[in-house]
């Protein structure tokens, strides 16, 4: 399984997920983020299992082992975390439920509509951060090297 750039996922009508750019954000336009590739690959597989329970192990195959690596047990909860706070950052909140020792599970009720690659989706642009004010970063710079 690897990331499709075709694909792209409206979840309740109030998020959209690209996993090509690693990226979801809230259809309002209020809220782009980019997940860690890892944290993007055990989004796709939830999403392609939607309302069926996805193992530990078919995350760690999607997540890690597909590309060579390893995770520990710790590091795929810390995964998950990052996916719900991900979610509920763009407007959607108890998305994934977990299933005591067997794995996750994205709501049935959680309506997701795969977008045809010719349809048009326009994201937010990023978020700019607050610069720090002039004298400060002068400060740093002369100052702290």
């Amino acid at each position: 399984m690897g990331i499709n750039g075709s694909k792209k996922f409206i979840i309740n009508g109030t998020a959209i997920f690209l996993p090509d750019q690693r990226s979801i954000a809230s259809l309002n336009k209020e809220k782009k983020l980019i997940l860690y590739n890892t944290a993007s690959r055990c989004l796709l597989t939830l999403i392609e299992h939607a309302g069926q329970t996805v193992s530990h192990q078919q995350l760690y195959q999607a997540g890690w082992e597909y590309h060579g690596r390893e995770a520990t047990p710790n590091t795929l909860y810390q995964t998950i975390s990052e996916i719900r706070k991900s979610l509920q950052q763009v407007g959607l909140e108890n998305i994934i439920s977990t299933q005591p020792r067997t794995g996750w599970i994205i709501n049935k009720s959680i309506v997701i509509v795969e977008v045809n690659e010719k349809d048009p989706v326009e994201l937010p642009a990023q978020p700019k951060k607050s610069s720090l004010p002039f004298w400060k970063g002068f400060t740093r710079k002369f100052f702290f090297r």
